[in-house]
């Protein structure tokens, strides 16, 4: 991940954009992540595919507007590069201590959560309350029996251990309508 994180950031031009998975996680370096995206771009819109994923606790943002100056201020191609260098396998960057708790050497920004929470207001809140609506109403159909996939051989099927779903009914709220509406979206995207 942060190889990944240190090519993106290395290679993006002024006004760039890129998609990215993130992880709905209160852990040290996924709030690091999204700190530093909102931070370096000006712009996102974030999605929950209900088609792939939809019970998973991740959600894609579409990062726009990359501000080459705002990353240079965080000295952060400088900071992923250290962190990938100086990997040790014992103590990987952002591993937890099991000793103490503590993260071994989250450095990729200098700042407490407090700090972030401060210098970003709302903006992490304004991130992830979309995604945890559709969470919830994922959760909330799969907690009541319904299912994240469609079986091919729908109403066909002979599998007595098959745990998909194999008609409209039996799919998770909004599944079925997004799974319908992937052709449409890729005809129009293509075109």
């Amino acid at each position: 991940l942060l190889s990944e994180l240190y090519v993106a950031f290395l290679t993006l031009n002024h006004g760039g954009s890129i998609l990215i998975r993130h992880k709905i996680a209160l852990d040290c370096i996924h709030q690091h992540i999204l700190f530093v995206f909102l931070k370096c771009f000006g712009g996102y819109q974030v999605g929950k595919p209900l088609t792939e994923f939809a019970i998973r606790k991740t959600f894609w943002v579409l990062w726009t507007g990359f501000d080459a100056v705002e990353c240079e201020k965080l000295q952060l191609v400088q900071k992923l590069r250290k962190l990938i260098h100086e990997y040790d396998g014992t103590q990987p960057p952002y591993g937890k201590n099991p000793d103490n708790g503590q993260y071994f050497n989250p450095s990729m920004i200098d700042r407490t959560p407090p700090q972030m929470m401060q210098e970003l207001e709302h903006a992490f809140i304004e991130v992830m309350d979309p995604v945890f609506q559709v969470q919830m109403h994922s959760l909330q159909s799969f907690c009541d029996g319904k299912k994240d996939r469609l079986c091919n051989a729908g109403a066909h099927c002979r599998r007595k251990d098959c745990n998909r779903a194999h008609c409209k009914e039996e799919c998770m709220h909004g599944f079925y309508e997004a799974l319908c509406a992937v052709d449409g979206v890729v005809s129009r995207e293509t075109a």
